[in-house]
């Protein structure tokens, strides 16, 4: 056997082993300061947080608590059981649990294909981060006007529609619903993708279904001011598992 080969043979099986097991006592990846800092956020008084203090001083952290959820050996993470509720409530086959609403968008639009020379065809009413997600997949937002329901005009849609576009992401606004049969009947026609914005408009039907489970995919965030607020987080819903599986890879 020639020295070459012996120094390969050396390097995949005579230097160190796999384990099957971790020796020793890992620490927690956060402790009691990290807790309170957190805790903090809530505006509790110095007297329930000094309760709160004394109560994580009493546990035993352990080995965790850890931050990440893959090795953390929970069986439901709390993410997961958002996301099962998720899909439960809207009848949808995929949710994901993301940072904020508008990481929903930037997601979405990754997932719809958007990027560079693409167009998406937003509402000229609304908030920031709808065209601001296009922009940050590398596409080009395209302002529809609105109707009196302050809602992407579906009369206005069609002149707007080029060659380059790739998807259009109507606005629910302040509890309102986009007009969306004529929405859908539109992307259909043109092979557009329909990505919902519902921020603003989470429990909110039309025609029985549920806004943000009409078009291809949904929007919502879930900041402290919204309809459901939780802090800070938002949410990603669709049937088409490709879509699901391309916003997991950006999130």
């Amino acid at each position: 056997m020639g020295t070459s080969r012996k120094e390969q043979l050396k390097a995949l099986q005579g230097n160190l082993k796999a384990v099957t097991s971790f020796g020793g006592r890992g620490r927690a990846k956060i402790g009691q300061e990290e807790f309170m800092a957190v805790a903090g956020r809530f505006g509790l008084s110095r007297k329930t947080l000094e309760k709160i203090r004394q109560a994580v001083a009493e546990e035993d952290w352990g080995e965790g608590p850890f931050l990440g959820n893959y090795y953390s050996g929970l069986k439901e993470t709390r993410v997961e059981a958002y996301e099962r509720t998720a899909r439960r409530i809207f009848g949808v086959n995929y949710a994901l649990g993301v940072s904020s609403g508008t990481g929903a968008l930037h997601c979405a639009c990754v997932a719809a294909g958007v990027g560079p020379g693409c167009e998406v065809i937003c509402p000229a009413i609304g908030f920031v981060a709808t065209p601001a997600s296009v922009v940050l997949a590398k596409g080009v937002p395209v302002f529809c006007d609105v109707d009196e329901s302050l809602c992407i005009d579906p009369a206005k849609l069609e002149a707007l529609i080029t060659p380059r576009t790739v998807a259009i992401a109507p606005t629910h606004v302040m509890g309102g619903v986009c007009d969306m049969r004529p929405i859908m009947k539109i992307a259909r026609k043109h092979k557009l993708i329909v990505i919902e914005d519902a921020a603003q408009s989470c429990g909110a039907t039309y025609r029985g279904k549920r806004a943000g489970a009409i078009g291809d995919i949904g929007c919502f965030s879930i900041a402290a001011y919204k309809i459901v607020g939780a802090g800070e987080g938002g949410l990603l819903l669709t049937n088409n598992k490709r879509m699901w599986e391309r916003a997991n890879q950006l999130a």
